[in-house]
C-alpha cells in the first residue's frame, strides 16, 4: 500500500516543491513513526483514511450489483415460468390453476430474502436542518440498508 501511495504522491503538484527541499529523505520511513518528513506523513495518514472509504464503498457497491442480478435472475425465472404455463395450456386454465401459478410467481420473486437477517453498513447517514432533532427513516446510496434512528443535528 506504501508503495501506491508513493506512486500518487509523486503524481500530486507538490512533489517537485517536496522534492527539491528535501531531496532523498522524502520516503524515508520509519517503523515506529513513520514518514521521516512530516508532510508526507500527514498525506500517508490522510491517504490511508481515504483507502478505507474507497474500500468501504467498493464493497457496498459490489453488494449491489449481486443484490441486482439476483433481483434480476429472480425476474428471469419468473417470466419463463409465465411463458411455459402458457405454453403448456391446452384448454383454459381454471381458477385454482391461476392461482396456484400466481402462486409459485410469487414464491419465485419473493426468493429467500425473508430468511436472511437485514444487511448492515458504515455508511454516515443524516439530514440536516435548522429546527433540531429529527425522527425519519434514511436510505443509505450505497447499498439496500434502511434505518429509522433519531439522528440528532444542530442548528446551524
Amino acid at each position: 500500500m506504501m508503495s501506491q501511495f508513493e506512486e500518487w504522491f509523486q503524481l500530486q503538484s507538490f512533489y517537485l516543491n517536496l522534492r527539491f527541499i528535501h531531496g532523498e529523505r522524502l520516503f524515508i520511513f520509519d517503523a515506529q513513526d513513520g514518514y521521516v518528513v512530516q508532510a508526507v506523513q500527514i498525506a500517508w495518514m490522510t491517504w490511508q483514511e481515504q483507502q478505507k472509504r474507497i474500500d468501504s464503498k467498493s464493497e457496498c457497491i459490489k453488494n449491489l450489483v449481486v443484490q441486482k442480478n439476483n433481483e434480476f435472475n429472480k425476474v428471469q425465472a419468473s417470466l419463463l415460468q409465465i411463458d411455459n404455463f402458457f405454453d403448456d395450456q391446452r384448454q383454459t386454465p381454471s381458477s385454482r390453476q391461476y392461482a396456484n401459478f400466481i402462486q409459485e410467481i410469487y414464491e419465485t420473486l419473493r426468493g429467500d430474502d425473508q430468511l436472511q437477517e437485514p444487511q448492515t453498513c458504515d455508511h454516515t447517514m443524516a439530514e440536516k436542518s435548522q429546527f433540531g432533532d429529527l425522527h425519519r427513516t434514511f436510505e443509505c446510496i450505497f447499498c439496500d440498508h434502511k434505518t429509522t434512528e433519531a439522528w440528532v443535528t444542530t442548528h446551524e
